[in-house]
């Protein structure tokens, strides 16, 4: 008997009703699932007893920050931005700078003599007020400064722009350098600098009633959405075939080409249609359990809203960081030979030799490096916190889980650094050799030589497959943060965790991911929009603004990047969160498979969910 059941496998046994089962039966490719008292068992909440993780890359991190601090010092040692930021006359001599034949602080302004032509430039002392005024030159140019002064002002604190009556003769320079423009929109923004922080407290206040919302109202947006896809894809269709009886009616002039074309097209919008609904229908159990996970994420930040701070603590450092970075890469860039300002132009240029191009290539390396640890920084805080939240005991009707981010902070500070540089030298390694790709066609173009097209098409082709993959690892990786924050294991095994409990509940975490991605864009977008809408009424009514701005646009343009940026980290909170939620309930569900229902942790709306299905979220048309 035991060498039949051997031969021919055990008789299978249905499971009982009541059993909430996960999307694929266990077998070996598809890993070990979540247990109680093994390895993984979290039903207490995330593991507490954990060691450090991935040390090597961690030391790994911190030596290469000595080869930064060390690049940076021989920027500082060499370089000299100023050479940069300077403006360069006919002689090649810097305004405000180069001390010999009369130069220096003394001559800071670059003035064209003839604003019709940019042959010729000198350094002055400022910048003549009006027509036919007298000005001093740094030294005696071959053409003398003899011509009458014109009306002009000073832009940027180093350049003359014909101003008045003068600006009509203006086109050469303004066309010559581009900044006309830019100057009008910096002055608009020095006018209109408080309506940006006033923007960002919009946004905030938006951010917060989008919570509410989401909590309320997240079925209805979803499906409004879905319906709305759906209804537009057919829309679509519909008027190409009307175009094509239009033109069979002789309604209107047309080609045979562009009818079969249209034709064509009308079929494949009403195919495409028609597949959304099926998928639809066939997803509709799993686009109701992400509906229910964006609305536990919305409990979650209601419950522990510290964790709103995470991204904007982050992004500060992060600011930082740009800052020091751009500062650092202006005095390495300047090391090199410095060109003075070719023909008309009154810019200069740097050549580096090859082993300032090797530091510089170091320095932009760490800037991907370094970005990418922030970001992972950033997702495993949110997904600590949000996995102790969701294995926390309800006080009434809301998870109070004690202490949940500073936790989460301690734990990844304390035991994963090291997980969190492996995962970001990956993701940076793919990007710096993508920017190295971009960077071999641009010299390719600076020298006159086009690669052919074949070479062309290899290098999109590689282009292409890099940008996937890079996907592709972010994708693991923050799902990998996320199983680091619940078990405490290494990178590696993390990420073979995470991609395992995901192959087993594929479609769940599909309609997550697209469902989740819908709500992160229309929460920016609501964000930026309604934050940026107000700041540009206030510009349009407000008697100062409208008095003293040449245009509200650039001024609005920059409240609503600043928006978009607190939505954005407003957003990130509830995507990470989500992913967490979703990743928790599905190995809650493995651990307690034999209970009714299942996932014990489950928040209330989540057990709704389970309810409507009678523990089957198979019923449908379609079985995963």
């Amino acid at each position: 008997q035991n060498l039949y059941l051997n031969i021919m496998g055990k008789p299978k046994v249905a499971a009982p009703e009541s059993s909430y089962v996960t999307e694929q039966p266990y077998t070996a490719e598809h890993g070990e699932p979540f247990k109680r008292g093994g390895k993984k068992d979290i039903s207490n909440g995330p593991v507490s007893k954990r060691g450090c993780t991935d040390c090597l890359f961690l030391i790994l991190f911190i030596v290469f920050w000595g080869g930064m601090a060390y690049v940076a010092s021989l920027g500082l040692k060499n370089g000299d931005p100023d050479r940069l930021t300077h403006l360069y006359d006919s002689n090649g001599k810097a305004c405000g700078l180069d001390e010999p034949y009369g130069y220096g602080s003394a001559f800071p302004v670059l003035y064209w003599p003839d604003p019709t032509t940019l042959d010729e430039a000198v350094c002055i002392d400022a910048c003549p007020s009006a027509y036919g005024a007298a000005y001093l030159c740094a030294t005696t140019y071959s053409f003398g400064c003899v011509l009458p002064g014109y009306e002009s002002t000073t832009a940027f604190g180093r350049l003359c722009l014909p101003f008045g009556s003068a600006s009509v003769n203006a086109s050469a320079i303004t066309d010559g350098i581009g900044s006309q423009q830019l100057q009008n929109w910096i002055g608009d923004l020095k006018t209109a600098w408080t309506i940006v922080p006033i923007i960002a407290g919009i946004a905030l206040l938006i951010g917060l009633v989008f919570m509410v919302l989401l909590k309320y109202f997240a079925g209805f947006i979803v499906w409004c959405c879905i319906l709305g896809t759906i209804g537009f894809t057919a829309a679509v269709g519909y008027l190409c075939k009307r175009r094509v009886d239009q033109i069979d009616n002789n309604e209107i002039v047309s080609t045979d080409q562009n009818r079969q074309s249209l034709l064509y097209l009308s079929y494949i919008f009403y195919g495409l249609a028609g597949l959304l609904v099926l998928v639809t229908l066939c997803m509709y159990s799993r686009i109701r359990l992400a509906i229910a996970i964006m609305k536990c994420a919305a409990q979650f930040v209601r419950d522990v809203w510290t964790v709103l701070f995470v991204p904007f603590f982050i992004f500060l450092i992060t600011a930082g960081f740009y800052a020091y970075w751009v500062y650092m890469a202006l005095y390495i860039f300047s090391s090199g030979t410095v060109e003075t300002g070719s023909g008309t132009s009154p810019f200069a240029s740097v050549k580096l030799d090859e082993r300032l191009e090797y530091a510089f290539l170091y320095h932009i390396f760490g800037l991907f490096w370094t970005n990418a640890f922030l970001v992972a920084l950033n997702y495993i805080i949110i997904a600590g916190a949000a996995s102790i939240w969701y294995f926390s005991p309800y006080e009434g009707d809301r998870k109070v889980p004690q202490g949940a981010v500073r936790k989460s902070i301690y734990r990844a500070f304390r035991y994963h650094l090291g997980s969190l540089a492996f995962g970001s030298l990956l993701i940076a390694t793919v990007q710096f050799v993508r920017f190295l790709l971009s960077y071999m066609k641009s010299k390719l173009k600076a020298t006159g030589k086009e690669p052919s097209k074949p070479v062309k098409i290899v290098l999109c082709m590689v282009d292409c497959c890099l940008a996937c993959f890079e996907r592709f690892l972010k994708f693991i990786s923050k799902n990998a943060y996320i199983q680091i924050a619940l078990t405490g294991h290494k990178f590696c095994r993390a990420a073979k965790d995470a991609f395992m409990l995901i192959i087993r509940n594929a479609l769940r975490f599909a309609a997550v991911d697209k469902i989740g991605d819908m709500f992160l864009f229309l929460g920016r977008l609501v964000i930026s929009l309604g934050a940026a809408g107000a700041g540009y009424a206030a510009l349009v009514n407000y008697k100062y603004y409208k008095e003293n701005l040449t245009s509200p646009i650039f001024p609005a343009v920059v409240g609503f990047g600043v928006a978009w940026v607190i939505g954005s980290s407003f957003m990130s909170v509830y995507g990470m969160a989500a992913d967490t939620i979703l990743q928790c309930f599905a190995a809650d569900e493995e651990m307690n498979k034999k209970k009714r229902g299942g996932a014990e942790h489950a928040p209330p709306v989540l057990r709704d969910f389970l309810d409507m299905y009678g523990g089957d979220e198979k019923k449908g048309c379609c079985r995963s």
